[in-house]
């Protein structure tokens, strides 16, 4: 009886002592299988919850849309505003600290070594080894300023801060090796579900080098680059874009709306454009820098007057019609009589517009071939007439493609007159005369006159 009755005191205080082993908060969430699912109200665990949490941030809730596809360092962050909470995504770089878009955060806030401690909160996603929870922000290590509207100017747009205590996640990889822009990267969005319902999902994006978007992406070290080929919202901000799944850039700001409603209103569309958001690249950001100097793009100087004069050079560049233009010039130049001419494209005053132009002819051609249309009487020859030649009116248009990058467009206007005077006589038996050529050119009317035109073609 009495062996029978310790058995029994073994076996309960075995049960206690599991129980108590099941319930130990102090072991890892990877080694609590248990703690998946979590409790409460909508079916999660907040870890380590401040006391003092307000009521709109405790309803917050972050769940990935994918479970089998759901990083863990990859957060929210709630900004507590004055009247408004806005939301935001950052990613963890350290063990207690996160990388967001400096323009998420109020200008108040940007002062490194300033307290955030109840300003930001940190939402972590819970996944099937980790639970959902919430961090306190404890002070700003790092944050860009920025005083214009415009993200294209901005060099950079990041900024850092210390949560109150670490957090049992791996952080994201950072080697800033530049983008590369011949390969997707992807992008990690938080997207507003209903209220205080938020979801957590991975969009890959295209990199755009050399668009009208952003005149100053054209290198993997550009400071700020342009992506496009994705959907990203403002709860998006400060989002991570990974290649090869390591941290490249910070998602700043999409195109302002005032340029989308700009190109809208233009004729520089060929087609409908897309969407297109600036984002920094870390291989140029200062808090990544540890010493090192800086690749050469990523010092380029942004202000509002390099970025229209690079934006017109684009749309003013006789580079994206090279191709056309040689096609036309060898058409026009096969169609010669009287004389070899030189084509030329010119510009029209102001405007993204080349149209095809006869100029200075290089010699008399053939002349043999036509200078008896030219005899009078008694064999003699006149010395001075006009001709009519006619050639295609050849017009080059720079229009934007979908990802407003310079399109070649090339216009049949119907058919061009020039009226040339010239010497038959000269020309034909002393190889010599003048030419004189009035023409329109961009609508207006223009005579020009050259002199001394032989047989010897100037190449």
């Amino acid at each position: 009886m009495i062996k029978f009755i310790n058995l029994a005191l073994i076996l309960a205080f075995m049960t206690a002592c599991g129980k108590s082993i099941e319930n130990d908060d102090s072991k890892s969430p990877l080694d609590r299988p248990s703690d998946r699912t979590g409790s409460g109200s909508n079916g999660r665990v907040i870890v380590d919850q401040p006391s003092d949490l307000p009521d709109e941030i405790k309803l917050i809730s972050l769940k990935c849309s994918d479970s089998d596809d759901c990083p863990s360092n990859i957060v929210q962050v709630a900004v507590k505003g004055s009247n408004e909470l806005r939301n935001c995504t950052g990613s963890l770089i350290e063990g207690n600290k996160i990388i967001t878009a400096a323009s998420c955060l109020p200008r108040s806030l940007k002062v490194p070594g300033r307290s955030c401690s109840g300003k930001i909160y940190t939402v972590f996603p819970g996944n099937d080894f980790q639970k959902e929870e919430i961090v306190d922000c404890d002070v700003i290590s790092y944050a860009d300023i920025n005083y214009t509207n415009d993200s294209v100017l901005w060099a950079q747009d990041i900024a850092v801060y210390k949560l109150k205590k670490k957090v049992s996640r791996l952080p994201t990889k950072v080697i800033p090796l530049g983008v590369d822009e011949t390969r997707k990267i992807s992008a990690w969005k938080i997207r507003a579900i209903k209220k205080n319902y938020f979801e957590l999902s991975r969009d890959n994006c295209s990199v755009l080098f050399n668009s009208y978007a952003n005149p100053f992406s054209t290198h993997r070290f550009s400071a700020s680059l342009t992506a496009t080929d994705c959907e990203i919202e403002e709860t998006s901000k400060g989002a991570p874009l990974f290649q090869d799944e390591f941290l490249v850039g910070i998602f700043s700001e999409e195109m302002q709306s005032s340029l989308y409603n700009y190109l809208k209103r233009s004729n520089l569309l060929a087609e409908e454009m897309g969407r297109f958001y600036n984002f920094s690249n870390l291989a140029c950001a200062s808090y990544f820098k540890n010493g090192k100097f800086f690749p050469a793009q990523c010092m380029v100087d942004r202000t509002s007057t390099s970025r229209n004069i690079l934006r017109n050079r684009m749309l003013r560049s006789k580079n994206v019609h090279q191709q056309k233009m040689q096609e036309v010039k060898n058409e026009i130049e096969s169609l010669s009589e009287y004389f070899l001419w030189e084509l030329r494209f010119l510009a029209k005053y102001n405007s993204p517009e080349f149209e095809a132009h006869l100029v200075k002819p290089k010699c008399v051609f053939n002349s043999d071939s036509w200078i008896s249309r030219f005899r009078r009487r008694f064999n003699t020859y006149i010395n001075k007439t006009t001709v009519d030649i006619d050639i295609p009116n050849y017009v080059f248009q720079t229009k934007l493609d979908k990802n407003l990058r310079p399109k070649s467009i090339v216009k049949n206007e119907g058919v061009k007159n020039y009226s040339v005077e010239f010497n038959p006589h000269g020309a034909h038996f002393r190889q010599l005369t003048y030419v004189e050529i009035t023409a329109d050119l961009h609508g207006q009317t223009r005579t020009n006159r050259y002199e001394n035109i032989t047989h010897e073609c100037e190449e």
